[in-house]
This record gives structure tokens, sequence and C-alpha cells, in this order.
């Protein structure tokens, strides 16, 4: 079918069937600016013209407006570029008759406006550190992010009611607000994690994406099915690393150096318990982890033991992990200031004045 200018005219008077109006869409769609290059010079000129009475310009709405909500409604709106080429080409056709049928350009204003509102576009909220430092992000659930620098982040403003969707480019950390109707996905290099509510970092190169637990649970998942070398869905346990290497086409979780298919799923995997690579706590109350990650990393962590009264942590840490990263990731999960001191840390209730 030969697309032209006679056949949004067409699909106007409603003579187009079903499979031209498809055709149509798809094409306008490839070759957008043709609606300004058929159209362009008309709407140009449509304010030039004189004004009319409010008895015609009312006259010619209720007609568009009839042709909107007749039986072509469903159509016009699946259709959203032949909708606009609808009523401009309308507009142009009205132009053409007598004056005193013409009607005013509010009411052009007003044509394309409802037609345009009928599919609107999904707008998205995006953010990127350019301070050369790392910087602290609230997001609209109460979530706490911290990007690296030239990190980006993306997502729609406020969320959708049954989940919350972030991309990532680069590096960025995750503090998750519970909310356990509304999941938390995290999508990176083609890798979608998704938590309740947890701590995790996420790290993009073009070579590879890296997730790293911190606290509480997520899984790690394949946006696509036919991601090469993807072959389950992967559970993390707190201070576990899965990296994904993209030239490679391999998976791995971090410490156990076999690839991923070697590693027993989450129903078959037994407890953690401690060994000389890691310390595991199981609702442990905070003033005995802080003692323990004292000993350990042979550096003062002070704190007033009333402060941390039936604060506690589930999770396993790494001998190998950073000490301020972790200190960072328990702190927020309970509400508390991590200050870095002369002999090492000073734990105390967040100042939330």
């Amino acid at each position: 079918m030969q697309i032209d200018k006679t056949i949004i005219e067409k699909f106007l008077q409603g003579r187009c069937t079903p499979e031209e109006a498809r055709k149509l869409h798809r094409y306008l769609n490839d070759h957008p600016g043709l609606i300004r290059e058929w159209f362009g010079k008309d709407w140009e000129e449509a304010g030039a013209g004189p004004a009319v009475d409010s008895q015609h310009a009312a006259g010619m709405y209720h007609i568009i407006e009839e042709r909107i909500h007749g039986p072509q409604r469903r159509l016009l709106r699946a259709l959203p570029w032949a909708a606009v080429a609808a009523a401009i080409t309308g507009l142009c056709i009205w132009l053409a008759q007598p004056t005193g049928q013409q009607a005013t350009a509010p009411v052009q204003l007003a044509v394309v406006d409802t037609v345009v509102r009928s599919a609107p576009a999904v707008s998205w909220r995006q953010q990127q550190n350019t301070s050369g430092r790392p910087m602290k992000l609230n997001l609209p659930d109460g979530s706490q992010v911290s990007l690296s620098p030239d990190a980006l982040i993306k997502y729609a403003p406020g969320f959708d009611t049954d989940k919350r969707e972030i991309h990532v480019e680069g590096e960025a950390s995750f503090n998750v607000a519970q909310e356990k109707n509304r999941p938390f996905t995290v999508y990176a290099g083609g890798l979608a994690t998704t938590a309740l509510g947890t701590s995790f970092r996420i790290s993009t190169t073009a070579s590879s994406v890296r997730v790293q637990l911190l606290t509480g649970k997520v899984v790690v998942k394949a946006i696509r099915k036919t991601l090469p070398g993807w072959k389950k869905d992967v559970y993390l346990l707190p201070g576990q690393h899965l990296k994904y290497d993209v030239v490679n086409s391999l998976v791995k979780l971090s410490g156990t150096g076999k690839e991923l298919q070697d590693i027993p799923s989450p129903a078959t995997a037994p407890d953690p318990v401690d060994t000389p690579q890691q310390m595991v706590f199981d609702n442990t109350p905070l003033p005995e982890v802080f003692n323990k990650l004292k000993a350990h990393y042979n550096l003062s962590i002070e704190y007033t033991a009333k402060e941390l009264e039936g604060l506690s942590f589930t999770g396993t840490i790494f001998y190998t992990d950073s000490l301020p990263i972790l200190l960072q990731a328990i702190g927020r999960m309970n509400d508390l200031a991590v200050t870095s001191i002369p002999t090492g840390f000073s734990i105390t209730k967040a100042n939330r004045e």
C-alpha cells in the first residue's frame, strides 16, 4: 500500500480497513517527520484566519469529539501517530471551507491536546553523579542510594503502585525500604536484582556486572531468557558476590571458584556457619556484632550500649570485606550514624532533625 497524504484523509473519513490503519500506524512510526512535511504549512497557517463565533467553534469541536469517541475510538487510542495525523488533517480540511465555518485557534489546541493525552509518554527521572565523590540520594519510597562517581540511575517518579524499578549504569549501593507488596528491582547490564528489604551494591562495566549483597536477601535474574551463560535465577546470601562476565558469558559467585551450576540451590544449600573466611550472625545483638568486628579488624568501634538496645543483625560477613562499608550498611539498616575517628569508628543514633 502506498502511503501518502490521501491515506490519512481516508482514515479520517472512516474508509480505511483495519489492515490499512495498522500499516499507516507502522509507517508513521518509522517516518515521524512526514507529519510535519505533509501538514506543517497548514498547521503554521492555522492561526492566520479570522476568528469565528463561539457557535461555529462549538459545532466543530462537537464533530471532532464524535469522531474521537465514535466506532473508531479504540483504534485511535491504539494508534497515537494516526490519531495526531487525523486531528491535523481534519483541521486542514476544515480551514479550506468558507470563513464562516472555521474554528478558532483554541479549539485546534484543545483537539490535539485531547488526542495526545490518550497515549501519555513514560517519563523518567534521571540522576547522575558528576561530583567526583560518592553522592547519597533519597528515593520516593524512602530507599537510599549511594552513587559512585559517574554513575547514573533512572526511575519513574513516585514508582508504580505494585513495583519499584531502577535502571543503573556504573556503581551504586542501595539500602531498600521494606515494602512486601512492592518489590524493588534494579536493572543493570542485562540482569535484574530484586529485593524486598535489604542493602546491596551493583557495579556495571562494559565487560561485567557485579552484585554484592550486604544484608537481607536478593534474587538475581536475567532480563532476557537467552542471556549467554545464564542458566537459572541466583539467590544471594549476605556477603556473597555475583559476577557476570559479559565477554566470556560466565557466572560466578565470590569465594567459590566454581561456575554457577556447581553451586547448590537455595533449597539444598546448608546454613552458613563461621569459618576461617567468614563470620555468621543470626539475629545477633549489635554490641556483640561490633565487638567481633573490633577484634578481627583490630580497630576501635565505640558505641553506647543503651542506644543499641533491641537492635540486631543477621548476615554473613567475609573477613576480606571492607569494615567502613559493613558498618555503613549495618548503620543504615538500624538508623545509626557511623563516624570515622582517629582510632576507628564511632556509632551513634542518627540525627533526624
